[in-house]
């Protein structure tokens, strides 16, 4: 088993792991796991670049049925519109940065808790007081 080489990179001891005929290989080093600039290279060689499954398609059956997550650090709503269209949208207001929804759960429309600007189920705005 091969140590942490603190001299390396964990970009470096990645590279060094695989460099290594199959028959000796090795569990990626525990620097990738652990390292807060290697976790950036990945948010944006990958994550900022790729699709990610955001889950299954059958957990959200009817409209209005949501979940919420975070993708490479911004708030998404996965959300299952009145045609039944599933639709990926960012999760804040647009008047003042309010996050939207929370969680899991189902909505007839979304509402900011915030001002009350209300959207429809695709994304369009519904309505702003005042």
């Amino acid at each position: 088993m091969t140590r942490h080489d603190p001299a390396l990179s964990p970009l470096a001891e990645l590279r060094a792991n695989v460099a290594l005929p199959f028959e000796r290989a090795r569990a990626m080093p525990k620097s990738v796991y652990t390292s807060p600039d290697f976790a950036a290279l990945e948010e944006q060689h990958i994550f900022a670049k790729e699709w990610l499954c955001a889950g299954r398609g059958d957990a959200l059956p009817n409209p209005g049925d949501y979940l919420t997550m975070e993708i490479s650090g911004e708030p998404i709503i996965i959300l299952r519109d009145r045609e039944g269209v599933l639709r990926g949208m960012s999760n804040v207001c647009r008047h003042r940065m309010s996050t939207l929804l929370e969680g899991r759960g189902n909505v007839r429309s979304i509402v900011c808790p915030y001002h009350a600007w209300t959207y429809n189920l695709d994304g369009t705005l519904r309505g702003a007081p005042a």
